[in-house]
C-alpha cells in the first residue's frame, strides 16, 4: 500500500496496542523515516508522509518475502502455494496432521472443511476418502481462499471465502472436517471454537459426523454435548486432542 502512494501521499492506520501497535510504529518509521502518533483506547493511530526518506527498496523487499512460494508440504502430489502470514505456511501443523492421520476412508457424499487455510485437510480428504462426491472448503482469509484455489484442483472441490463460524445452509453436509482458530491476535478465544462447532451441527445431515481436532486445554466438550447426539475423544497427541460427533 505505502508504494502506491503519490509523493507527498499520506498514510494513515489503526492499529490495537495487544494486535502488533508498537510493532506496526517500529516498520513505519523504517519505511517512512518520521511517524505521528496517536494513542487512545489501547490503540494507536499512526500517520506518515511519502518523501524523500521513503525507502523504496525496503518496501520492495516486504513486497516480495510476501509472495505466494511453492512449498513440499503435502506427502503425496505436487507442491503447494502458500505464503508469509498464513496459518501453518511453511510447515505442518501437529493438530491437522494428527486429524489427517485418522481420517476414515469411508467418508463419503457431501463434506465441509470448515476454516480450510491453504487447503491442507481438504487434500488429504479427497486424497483418502474416494467416496466423497463434493468437498466444500470455507476460509475467511481471502489470501488463503486465493491459494486454496490453486491448490485444490480436484473438480469435487468447491473453495468459499466465507466465516466458517457462521451457519452457511442447513443439513447439506454428510461429514465435517476442521481445525477451528482459537486465537485472534495474542488473545485466546476458545468462544471462536464453539462458534465452529454450532456452524457445523447446523450444516450436517442427521447422523452426520464431525471430526474435530483442538489443543488439549479447549473445552469444547460441553458444546459437542449440547449440539450433537454423541461424541467422543479418540485419539491425542502432541498437546491435541482429536474428538468425533455423530449429529
Amino acid at each position: 500500500m505505502a508504494e502506491t502512494l503519490a509523493e507527498g501521499g499520506m498514510l494513515a492506520v489503526a492499529v490495537a496496542n495487544t494486535g502488533g501497535a508498537a510493532r506496526a510504529q517500529g516498520d513505519l518509521a523504517d519505511l517512512f523515516g518520521s511517524v505521528g502518533v496517536l494513542s487512545k483506547h489501547k490503540c494507536r493511530v499512526l500517520w506518515a508522509q511519502k518523501g524523500a526518506d521513503f525507502k523504496t527498496g525496503l518496501a520492495a523487499a516486504w513486497i516480495a518475502a510476501a509472495q505466494p512460494r511453492p512449498l513440499p508440504l503435502l506427502p503425496h502430489g505436487s507442491p503447494v502455494l502458500t505464503a508469509p502470514g498464513l496459518f501453518a505456511w511453511d510447515h505442518l501443523d501437529a493438530g491437522s496432521q494428527l486429524l489427517a492421520a485418522h481420517l476414515p476412508a469411508d467418508l463419503s457424499g457431501a463434506v465441509a472443511d470448515l476454516g480450510c487455510g491453504w487447503g491442507y485437510l481438504s487434500a488429504e480428504l479427497l486424497a483418502r476418502c474416494p467416496g466423497i462426491t463434493r468437498l466444500d472448503a470455507l476460509e475467511a482469509d481471502a489470501r488463503a481462499v486465493a491459494l486454496a484455489r490453486q491448490n485444490l484442483t480436484d473438480p469435487r472441490a468447491a473453495v468459499r471465502w466465507a466465516d466458517a463460524s457462521q451457519p452457511h445452509g442447513v443439513a447439506q453436509w454428510d461429514a465435517v472436517v476442521m481445525n477451528p482458530p482459537f486465537h485472534q491476535g495474542r488473545a485466546a478465544l476458545p468462544d471462536l471454537g464453539r462458534a465452529f462447532i454450532r456452524a457445523a451441527a447446523h450444516g450436517l445431515k442427521p447422523g452426520g459426523r464431525l471430526m474435530l481436532v483442538a489443543n488439549i486445554t479447549l473445552p469444547y466438550e460441553r458444546e459437542l454435548e449440547a449440539e450433537f447426539a454423541s461424541w467422543q475423544q479418540i485419539a491425542e497427541a502432541d498437546g491435541f486432542k482429536l474428538l468425533t460427533a455423530v449429529r
